[in-house]
Order: C-alpha cells, then structure tokens, then sequence
C-alpha cells in the first residue's frame, strides 16, 4: 500500500462518527475523496433506472398473464 491509498483510507476513518452533513463538507474538501460523490451518484441513479425498468417488466408480466386468463 502506497502512502496516497493509506492516507486516503486514515481520512475515511476519521469520518467514522461525523454527522452526514459533516461528512459531505469533509468529502467535499479533500480532493482524493471527491470521487465518492460521483460515484454514489452514480450508482444511485442506475439503481433507480433498473428498479424502475424490472418494475415495469414485472408489471407488464402480470398484466399479460391476467388478460390470457381471463380472454
């Protein structure tokens, strides 16, 4: 482990029982933690696409089973 990579895991460790408020300003002011904005951000928004695309799909099943039922 390089000395960047341990500073940067000492710097997450240190936010261990700040506030959420606390953590995004100290996400926000170090440059090497940056990344955890966008990635969660990320991720965030691709969660919600696919849960809204399998809910749909899922949807769509039943309403298809239902009218073959009862056609």
């Amino acid at each position: 482990m390089n000395q960047k990579d341990k500073g940067t895991l000492k710097a997450l460790w240190g936010m261990r029982h700040l506030s959420v408020d606390e953590c995004l300003a100290k996400i926000t002011a170090h440059p090497d933690l940056q990344f955890l904005l966008t990635t969660v951000g990320i991720w965030f928004l691709l969660r919600l696409v696919v849960g809204v695309w399998i809910g749909a799909h899922v949807l769509y099943f039943i309403y298809r089973i239902f009218h073959l039922v009862l056609a």
